[in-house]
């Protein structure tokens, strides 16, 4: 089961910040070149060719996986099933490439240079030192060993020859991986084949005609061995310290950088094209990916309306909307070692679903995160469960019709709703609101509710009623920007006294940070949902909860 079918798709990992770190030791998405379906796929920038099975497919990459050079999928389906269990799964065999340049491998991680101008070069290394390490690292597939290793030479290339079994905590299938890793002067090329451990006979013949078929070629050009400085890295300030116009600027540069790499990573199968605010990475159906865009433009422009107030009003950055051809397709890409940028949203061709298809929910509510977030970051964080699970919610299940935006209910919240009121589990709103993260999940059905009480508001006659998002929101905003207000004060008047921490320097050290205060404010949840609810709903009666729990109740009922 993949990430977005778990939970019905609505708990994926969070948007990263509204920042970008860019940079490598190599430009290698420009050198990412195509290969007919069995036949040899070359890469100048590293010097090697090599055969892929017949059939099988060139899988486009994330623009961060600089050490993974090539990936291919195959054109058939194997099956799994434990006669023991009775469980099953569907799985693809893939080929990939993984590079281990012998001056990267020393230098692993992130590098960063000082211009003593006050901006941080950012260089992004392979991180593994070696093929083991990366397996180590980065096969989340199951427990796994090498069952055999054995060193050999091809065409006066020496090569380690291993096999790999994975049989333990596997919930696709015990698999077999078959990996030579060809040792050159500079460079090591792993070149990996997973399967079935069950069709591997099946397999067996075009793996090791692939393998054997491995040839170094002349590069285009030296390898270069420095991996910062400028012209290589992305100019990266945090975004604190910059003014509202040089965060725009530097989210406008980051945004072309991206597009522009997102754009040269894929394969000439695709179709790349700018569609309203996104640029669009196709693989599916033209009449697809525009209905894709034209729900996502309806969501970004009910939240320019709806939620002009948030923030100042900072740029949004564009996303890259990737869409791959099939839900294939789509884990593996996702099957790589790198999270990929903040700012791409991944989907796949969903046939056959109709209009309330999960990836349109799935594209909806990345949106949601990402917009919300560049407007007001610790606010987003910030927020509480209610309304961050009501939002996703609802905005995930609207549709767009016209230029206008539909608020739709699916069956899982209609069929959670109906649960929640035969068992008078049905949470009043002045309770909702004042639950912490621990209590909003004690009832699975508390999210349904959030949204169902947003809905409610969102629909409802009464001023007062339809009051109560803004004002919340607002309230909360105002409340975190206080708090933040009175932290930064207390840090310069004790800046000196303590050691000050470092600022974060990558993309995932500064989303490390937020999380961190975001524990923080969960250990203080109570009295800053206490403090948001009292500006909010301080003047409000008993009998004014009272007459809005009835009204409430009666239209989910």
């Amino acid at each position: 089961m993949d990430e977005k079918t778990m939970s019905k798709g609505r708990l994926l990992r969070s948007v990263s910040l509204c920042v970008l770190v860019l940079g490598s030791l190599f430009a290698l998405n420009a050198s990412r070149a195509t290969a007919a379906p069995g036949a040899y796929h070359e890469d100048k920038k590293f010097g090697y060719k090599v055969k892929s099975p017949r059939g099988w497919r060139h899988i486009a990459m994330s623009q961060d996986e600089k050490w993974i050079s090539l990936k291919y999928l195959s054109d058939k389906s194997s099956f799994w099933n434990d006669k023991e269990t009775g469980m099953s799964a569907e799985f693809k065999p893939v080929m990939q490439v993984i590079v281990f340049v012998d001056e990267v491998v020393k230098k692993r991680g992130v590098e960063v240079e000082d211009d003593g101008e006050g901006t941080l070069w950012i260089s992004l290394n392979n991180p593994y030192k070696d093929y083991q390490d990366f397996l180590k690292q980065t096969y989340s597939g199951g427990g796994w060993y090498v069952s055999a290793e054995d060193e050999g030479e091809l065409k006066g290339v020496k090569v380690t020859k291993y096999e790999i079994k994975v049989e333990k905590l596997t919930y696709t299938g015990p698999k077999r991986i078959i990996t030579w890793v060809f040792h050159t002067e500079d460079v090591d090329f792993a070149v990996q084949f997973e399967v079935l451990e069950g069709d591997y006979k099946k397999f067996r013949s075009d793996v090791y005609n692939c393998l054997k078929s491995f040839r170094l070629i002349p590069r285009e050009s030296a390898l270069t061995t420095t991996t910062t400085g400028k012209g290589t890295g992305k100019k990266f300030k945090p975004e604190g310290d910059l003014t509202p116009a040089e965060r725009t600027k530097q989210r406008k540069e980051a945004e072309e950088i991206h597009h522009r790499k997102a754009a040269e990573a894929v394969t000439d199968t695709w179709k790349v094209k700018r569609m309203g605010r996104f640029l669009v990475l196709n693989h599916a159906d033209a009449k697809y990916a525009k209905k894709t865009v034209a729900h996502a433009e309806a969501i970004w422009k009910w939240l320019d309306k709806n939620f002009a107030y948030i923030g100042p009003d900072e740029y949004v950055r564009s996303p890259v909307l990737r869409i791959c051809a099939d839900r294939d397709e789509e884990n593996a890409f996702r099957s790589g070692t790198s999270w990929g940028s903040s700012y791409e949203i991944v989907t796949h061709q969903d046939k056959g679903s109709g209009s309330m298809s999960w990836e349109f929910e799935y594209v909806n509510t990345r949106l949601l995160d990402i917009w919300l977030r560049c407007r007001n970051q610790d606010m987003a964080w910030a927020m509480p469960y209610w309304l961050r699970q009501g939002l996703r919610q609802v905005l995930g299940t609207a549709r767009a019709k016209g230029s206008r935006l539909e608020f739709k209910i699916d069956d899982w919240e209609r069929d959670g709703l109906r649960e929640s009121a035969r068992k008078n589990e049905l949470t009043a709103p002045k309770e909702l609101v004042m639950l912490g993260r621990d209590s909003f999940f004690e009832n699975q059905n508390r999210s349904k509710q959030s949204a169902a009480f947003i809905r409610f508001i969102l629909d409802a006659k009464s001023k007062t009623t339809r009051a109560i998002l803004h004002d919340y929101l607002k309230n909360l905003q105002d409340v975190v920007n206080e708090r933040e207000a009175k932290e930064k004060k207390e840090r310069e008047a004790n800046k000196g006294r303590t050691s000050a921490p470092d600022k974060p320097q990558t993309e995932e050290e500064e989303d490390e940070a937020f999380k961190k205060r975001r524990e923080a404010f969960e250990a203080k949840e109570k009295e800053f949902l206490e403090e948001v609810y009292n500006r909010t709903f301080g003047d409000w009666s008993d009998k004014d909860w009272d007459r809005l729990t009835k009204q409430f109740f009666k239209s989910v009922s």
